[in-house]
């Protein structure tokens, strides 16, 4: 009985269901039949994108901080797709002088323009500089351990 039900109720009533829709009858565990459930994946991509940027300058006296550094990410994004890659949300998480590193997020569909500007940014206010995208991640968290070196 269980068997015969399950196989009608699946085959004829829910043809016209998507998959994640379509109820599906337990069958008891006798029964000579393997079900499978009818799962879907689904996978929702994170608005932001987050940036470990490595920065030197040839003046040791530019003293870097999370001001600094938005306007110099602001700059980059003007000289290089302006006014509208400039409108590029950036928000500084993190900036540390003296290892010359920093953590920015960014919105997920502007991540290209962001790195390419800091990439090819080559001297802010007449000092060279080089600003370099160490690592990249969806999540904050995945900049923490190097995935890479886990064993």
């Amino acid at each position: 009985f269980f068997r015969s039900f399950h196989d009608h109720f699946n085959s004829a009533s829910s043809q016209h269901l998507p998959v994640s829709e379509q109820f599906v009858v337990p069958v008891p565990m006798d029964v000579d039949v393997v079900a499978q459930a009818n799962w879907t994946k689904r996978v929702i991509p994170s608005p932001k994108r987050y940036f470990q940027v490595a920065y030197t300058f040839d003046d040791p006296a530019v003293s870097m901080d999370g001001s600094l550094l938005k306007t110099i990410t602001t700059t980059a994004l003007t000289a290089l797709h302006g006014q509208v890659g400039a409108s590029a949300l950036v928000d500084v998480v993190k900036c540390d002088a003296a290892d010359g590193t920093a953590i920015i997020r960014v919105e997920a569909n502007s991540a290209v323009q962001v790195r390419s500007a800091l990439t090819l940014l080559g001297q802010f206010d007449g000092k060279a500089c080089a600003f370099h995208v160490t690592r990249s991640s969806a999540f904050l968290s995945g900049l923490a351990v190097p995935s890479r070196e886990l064993k």
